[in-house]
């Protein structure tokens, strides 16, 4: 039997044995419910299953919940958008206007009607997390950025997008 000469390497709908083979190997054929970010790094998890490493704090998006070894507690919606941008921005973190966009879903900033209303969400977010960390999770940066604080790991928890076709949703690609 001839072997299949496609240029994308598929083989009548389905991919070539050396791919499937090498997705198997790599461990990404198997069910998926989860993925877990931690700055830029990502894990594609099922049910049950921990992300490699020790996180000082773990948000659970589904639930609104964030963890610690300590102790565990409920955010409201915008404190949890707020802390998630943090964890996601990695070590640039985000300046005032950026976090006002992206939490509050506005068109544009201005630093006198908007600044004030970052900065109480930004304390209320402190005053929550001490009570699952010891310490300061995230701080303001000389350049003026917000970010999570140096020695912190904080992963942030999703589900898997909801709108797969394939009800056993697959792990298809390492990012």
């Amino acid at each position: 039997m001839l072997a299949c000469r496609c240029p994308d390497r598929r083989q009548h709908g389905r991919l070539a044995p050396p791919v499937s083979s090498r997705i198997a190997r790599l461990g990404l054929d198997r069910p998926a419910r989860f993925v877990i970010q931690d700055g830029e790094r990502k894990w594609i998890l099922d049910e049950g299953e921990e992300p490699p490493g020790r996180f000082d704090l773990t948000m659970a998006l589904d639930s609104g919940r964030v963890r610690s070894d300590q102790a565990e507690l409920s955010l409201p919606p915008q404190r949890l958008q707020l802390l998630e941008q943090l964890a996601c921005s990695g070590a640039t973190g985000l300046n005032l206007e950026d976090l006002h966009l992206k939490v509050w879903g506005g068109r544009e900033y201005h630093p006198l009607r908007h600044r004030n209303a970052v900065y109480v969400a930004l304390t209320r977010l402190r005053e929550s997390l001490s009570a699952v960390l010891a310490r300061d999770a995230f701080l303001e940066g000389p350049d003026g950025r917000y970010r999570i604080a140096p020695g912190v790991r904080v992963a942030v928890r999703r589900s898997w997008t909801a709108g797969e076709p394939d009800l056993e949703l697959r792990a298809a690609s390492a990012k």
